[in-house]
């Protein structure tokens, strides 16, 4: 038997929606539950004939709780949480902005008992009020009904759903939560006043009885926050494309962070990414919705949107997964363990922006110049041309341009890279000359003294490239195109780049230079 969401417009409450529905047809029928997003809606599809029996019951074993005395460490069952820890952990996140004990999560609750050890107890009481209000709702509900919810599923079938309509909250409605999408939240003040501030209001559905309380069960289940530095407070949402439903279905549960929200948000994007099979669950994208908090005060919004996982998931299979890897790695540690501002990579990921790219490159050609001896993973030429390929679609970026070409530019940054394995200190005074370059003529002057140094060495070597006229007249090009630093940042990145062929070609015909340019590359990518 199929069931239908029509997508309202909020999209994180969209998602609980159908989550929450998936889960009470899984439960009632003991059975798993198919969910795919079609574009205009959600489809859950059962092995059902015939709408499952709702019972208050159903809807209590459902929403269970764990017991406030037994005080559970839910750092223990982080990665395996119990129904009743993952139910607490998504109702402290959805009723965090409500009065109460301002714990966003079970872990946030469970942390706070250093300092107040009634915590964690005023917690699930908190979690249990709000079950409570649902259950009061649900018994109201039924007596409207004839005691009889099953029918209102009728209004989930494919003929007859309806996207949901928001209203003015009613006396016996169920508020909307603002954690739950960011339309429903409080936004910062216009420029202009335009009276809206004095007119908040809560709101309600007003045409699908259910939707507010399965929305709320389906944010228990996947509904996840944490907090993270400068007092804000992240919420994420998978939004899936296919997802199979349990009536045990629950999301890890996350700790609080200290790294900034835009790094905490691309940290747990690419580490859900690679948890997505564990869930059974196919993924489009994340939902983020970041939350100033403000004390006594209504907490605002500061951001929300969502992280793309199609985009993530052509990426890793053009670039190959290691690069993904080490991202994954490097936005999970904080920003003095690494030797290069991690805003860039951030900025890089969050907004596709291929500036912030280029700035990321160019941080790390200067690390690997300067300091030759460090650990630091680098690009290979696939990688670096894949990735610009992606993020610089729609910009006219010059490594997009020469990553593309044979010859030309492409080659010099080549030949820097080779000098710079023969002699560093010598491609060490060439990015200094670089990073100084204004105009045509030095640059000019600083590419014949490489071009002289790499005949010298060719003598003695013959894996050196010497760069040839009909090369100059590329570069010459690129430079009318986007300009003298463009084109000298460009060179500098060119020549930390790797480049596993030529490294495998060389190896072939020199096995004891072979040897050692392996050791240097297991250090890099280690």
């Amino acid at each position: 038997m199929d069931y239908c969401i029509l997508a309202s417009g909020a999209s994180m409450f969209d998602a609980c929606h159908a989550y929450g529905l998936g889960v009470l047809l899984a439960h009632a029928t003991s059975a798993p539950v198919q969910l795919e997003w079609e574009g205009v809606g959600y489809r859950l599809s059962t092995d059902a004939s015939t709408h499952p029996p709702i019972t208050l019951d159903t809807i209590q074993e459902m929403l269970i709780l764990p017991d406030a005395a037994s005080r559970t460490d839910p750092s223990v069952t982080r990665n395996a949480p119990t129904v009743e820890l993952g139910n607490l952990d998504g109702l402290l996140a959805v009723s965090f902005t409500t009065r109460g004990v301002r714990a966003v999560s079970a872990r946030d609750a469970h942390s706070k008992e250093k300092f107040n050890s009634a915590v964690y107890e005023q917690a699930v009481e908190k979690a249990q009020t709000l079950v409570d209000k649902l259950m009061a709702y649900l018994e109201h509900l039924k007596r409207k009904k004839s005691d009889r919810l099953s029918p209102l599923l009728s209004l989930y079938a494919p003929d007859q759903a309806v996207p949901v309509v928001f209203t003015v909250k009613g006396k016996n409605d169920l508020t909307l939560p603002m954690t739950m999408d960011p339309m429903l939240s409080f936004s910062t003040r216009p420029p202009f006043t335009n009276g809206c501030i004095t007119e908040n209001t809560n709101l309600a559905t007003e045409n699908m009885p259910l939707a507010t309380l399965l929305a709320i069960i389906g944010a228990a289940r996947v509904l996840r926050a944490q907090r993270c530095a400068n007092a804000l407070v992240q919420l994420y949402l998978p939004l899936p494309s296919r997802a199979t439903i349990t009536g045990t279905t629950t999301l890890h549960l996350l700790a609080h962070t200290s790294l900034p929200a835009e790094q905490a948000l691309i940290a747990r994007w690419l580490m859900y990414a690679e948890q997505q099979s564990a869930y059974e669950a196919d993924w489009h994208s994340l939902a983020f919705h970041t939350l100033q908090t403000q004390g006594a005060s209504q907490s605002i919004t500061r951001d929300s949107g969502a992280l793309d996982y199609v985009w993530l998931k052509t990426l890793q299979q053009r670039a190959g997964t290691q690069v993904v890897g080490s991202w994954r790695f490097a936005v999970h540690q904080s920003r003095e363990a690494l030797p290069y501002d991690l805003d860039t990579l951030t900025d890089c990921l969050l907004h596709r922006s291929g500036v912030a790219w280029l700035q990321h490159l160019n941080e790390i050609a200067h690390i690997l110049t300067y300091q030759p001896d460090s650990r630091l993973r680098t690009y290979t030429d696939h990688e670096a041309k894949e990735i610009t390929q992606m993020l610089a679609a729609t910009e006219n970026l010059p490594l997009r341009v020469v990553l593309a070409q044979e010859h030309g530019t492409k080659r010099f940054g080549h030949a820097l890279r080779q000098l710079g394995k023969y002699n560093p200190s010598a491609l060490r005074e060439l990015a200094e000359d670089l990073d100084a370059v204004r105009d045509l003529d030095q640059l000019l002057r600083i590419l014949a003294q490489m071009t002289q140094t790499c005949t010298v060495l060719k003598a003695k070597s013959g894996f050196i490239i010497v760069p040839t006229d009909d090369d100059l007249d590329v570069l010459l090009a690129d430079v009318d195109q986007f300009g003298v630093k463009r084109i000298a940042s460009v060179l500098l990145i060119l020549a930390v780049l790797r480049y596993p062929r030529e490294e495998r070609e060389e190896q072939a015909d020199s096995p004891e230079q072979g040897e050692t340019n392996a050791e240097e590359s297991e250090e890099m990518t280690s």
